[in-house]
């Protein structure tokens, strides 16, 4: 059977396109460190990196979404979406935050992620 090849300029709804702990805010001041998948335009979190084992904790639909900064907190940001609760995550470091907000910026519009190497 032929495998087939995804072409780097399209979009799957079925690929991971990134991974990794963010914390996320909860109730009142309260943060909490949770792993997250974002399988296509679906931002997928779970208490830990064994998504198999682990109890799926909550789904985003990233579609057509706002990412803005969140200055309460260092390295983090906000995912708004109309009629929805607005989201805040945290990343460790703020390279991963701006990684996170790139990703989900393009995948919010069906636009497979462009990956940069930065310099540091």
């Amino acid at each position: 059977m032929e495998q087939e090849t995804k072409n780097a300029d399209t979009f799957y709804f079925d690929e991971i396109y990134k991974t990794g702990y963010l914390t996320k805010k909860r109730f009142g001041n309260k943060w909490i460190k949770r792993y997250f998948v974002l399988k296509g335009n679906q931002l997928l979190y779970y208490n830990n990196h064994n998504t198999e084992n682990s109890l799926l904790k909550g789904t985003v639909n990233c579609n057509e979404v706002d990412i803005q900064d969140y200055p309460l907190r260092d390295n983090s940001f906000l995912i708004k979406k109309e009629g929805c609760k607005d989201f805040p995550l945290c990343a460790a470091s703020l390279v991963e935050k701006e990684d996170w907000i790139d990703t989900l910026k393009a995948v919010s519009q069906n636009q497979p992620p462009k990956i940069i190497k930065k310099e540091h």
